[in-house]
């Protein structure tokens, strides 16, 4: 029988098992989410790499170099890069806590939920300029609810230099699916091409077109 074939089967359905076996697939999902992380195309361009994920605390390092450079008179990091860097490793943290909370449920169904994360409010407070040979950006869970993840986040250089802090926001999956998670082809599409502070709320009722316009000429007016 094959070893991951308990994987594609329901919480009642998949044999008990032993407490090594549990901390052997946890390890397992937690070098999944760093291999993912440093598998994302823009964190393998300015050379980030997640170094430490655990069920509250996740840690990721960068190295300066040339074209991480956002004002060439000090040559310091670019703020671009540093919120880049403290928003993904919020979101992965955010993906363990969220992986944590579905527990009991088949794995494919919590990696669909987990998928689903996405940022919807985020702040960066630059304390300093971004000197320093490398950075460190360690982000934590402070408050987890019944719909969201809230995390705090900070960056420091190699000497231990506070660089920046940050809070984010996540959305978290319900523990008891209510609806297909929605595809391309239905209404609920429309919202990912809405400005990302309303696609949340509008990813995760039901769409209608005329629900859409509505919020599209909402948002242009304001821009207005």
């Amino acid at each position: 029988m094959n070893s991951d074939m308990s994987e594609t089967l329901t919480a009642d359905q998949a044999p008990k098992l032993s407490p090594e076996e549990r901390a052997a697939r946890l390890e397992k999902r937690r070098q999944q989410l760093i291999d993912g992380f440093n598998a994302i195309p823009f964190i393998v361009h300015v050379g980030g790499k997640l170094v430490y994920i655990g069920e509250d605390e996740a840690r990721a390092e960068i190295s300066m170099a040339p074209h991480l450079v956002g004002n060439t008179f000090q040559q310091i990091l670019h703020g671009g890069v540093i919120a880049t860097l403290l928003d993904s490793v919020a979101g992965v943290v955010s993906m363990a806590a969220a992986y944590g909370r579905l527990k009991g449920q088949a794995t494919e169904e919590k990696m669909r939920r987990m998928a689903q994360l996405g940022t919807i409010d985020m702040r960066i407070d630059y304390l300093r300029p971004g000197r320093g040979e490398s950075f460190i950006a360690t982000a934590k869970v402070v408050r987890i609810g019944s719909k969201i993840c809230a995390t705090q986040m900070t960056l420091h250089n190699e000497k231990d230099a506070l660089i920046a802090t940050g809070n984010a926001v996540f959305p978290l999956p319900p523990t008891k699916s209510t609806r297909p998670a929605p595809s391309f082809s239905e209404p609920a599409f429309a919202a990912a091409t809405l400005p990302q502070v309303h696609r949340w709320p509008l990813a995760h009722r039901a769409l209608s077109r005329q629900d859409a316009q509505q919020s599209t000429q909402h948002w242009l007016a304001h821009r207005a």
